[in-house]
């Protein structure tokens, strides 16, 4: 039985949740470990299942989304529907299909472990930790932006890592590491730390660039990152950096995409007054209320930096109205 498990590459909520599917995969699908297929997929405009093949006796699609393609699915963003009729397909085989959403839960782990334990009778009580973590990721349930990026515990050290990480061959030997042992185990493995090191030197040069970079005002923090080498800054940077901002917008590349990301301060002070994963749904973009993101390829950096600039004015001006 050939299974393939596609989930958000680079996202901790993502790989725990591929570590879950393959666990129940083995256990109640009958699917041998070497037949399990991890494939990380980024979001970016149009989709993130161009040259995708489904090609599998099992497809699971975790963190992404909706595709009617998918044997199972399973997601918490709020705009997962992106194809004309995919809302309408999703909720027309509701009662009878393994595809499963619920925006209002914090993380796609959670959402898939109390499924699969709830619906179809498997026992979850390994990824308890899993669950907990992904969880307080997913909902930004920390104490200040300074204690997210903090790697004193495992969980967040393997979030660091994922976030950061340019060895193709870290993720999957991540989720199959999760899914035998506690992260604190993990966390304590030689090729997990020596995988860290360039990604915690990486944050530290991103930290200083976003510091010098980073433009201030009317509640808004901006920061374009996309004349630099960094393909990715942690979405709690900008917030440890100017802790009064309410919203960040921040612009980075990699050598596919110019990713313009979108986030609330979840420690500021006040009600958030605007839905980010709408605001960027203008722009073939999506996400949470609070975390969103729009994609565009990369040779598209000036539009990019067009829809950057107008997104913070959007912001700016919505705070001082």
């Amino acid at each position: 039985m050939q299974v393939n498990v596609m989930y958000h590459g680079n996202c901790f909520d993502g790989c725990a949740s591929a570590a879950v599917f393959g666990r129940y995969a083995q256990e109640k699908l009958g699917a041998a470990k070497d037949d399990i297929r991890y494939q990380p997929l980024k979001h970016r405009q149009g989709g993130p299942f161009a040259g995708v093949s489904f090609e599998a006796d099992v497809t699971a699609c975790l963190d992404l989304p909706y595709h009617a393609l998918f044997h199972w699915w399973f997601d918490n963003h709020h705009t997962p529907f992106r194809l004309p009729g995919d809302r309408y397909a999703f909720q027309r085989d509701l009662m009878r299909s393994q595809k499963f959403w619920d925006p209002t839960v914090a993380s796609c782990t959670g959402l898939l472990v109390r499924t699969l334990t709830g619906r179809f009778g498997w026992s979850a009580g390994a990824f308890a930790e899993l669950v907990r973590w992904a969880d307080v990721v997913g909902a930004s349930r920390f104490d200040s932006a300074r204690a997210a990026l903090s790697l004193e515990e495992p969980a967040l050290r393997a979030m660091a890592l994922l976030e950061g990480t340019k060895d193709a061959e870290v993720p999957t030997r991540l989720i199959e590491a999760m899914q035998r042992s506690t992260l604190a185990e993990i966390a304590e493995e030689g090729w997990f730390g020596t995988a860290l090191v360039p990604v915690v030197e990486e944050r530290v040069a991103v930290a200083k660039e976003i510091r010098d970079r980073a433009q201030a005002s009317d509640g808004v923090v901006a920061i374009d990152l996309g004349d630099t080498p960094f393909e990715v800054a942690s979405r709690y940077l900008p917030f440890d950096l100017v802790p009064e901002a309410r919203y960040a917008v921040m612009l980075v590349c990699d050598p596919q995409r110019a990713r313009l990301s979108v986030g609330s301060n979840p420690w500021a002070e006040g009600e958030r007054s605007q839905d980010l994963a709408r605001l960027c749904a203008r722009h073939d973009g999506g996400g949470r209320p609070g975390d969103s993101a729009v994609m565009f390829p990369r040779e598209q950096l000036a539009e990019a930096r067009r829809v950057f600039a107008e997104i913070a004015g959007t912001l700016r001006e919505a705070r001082t109205s």
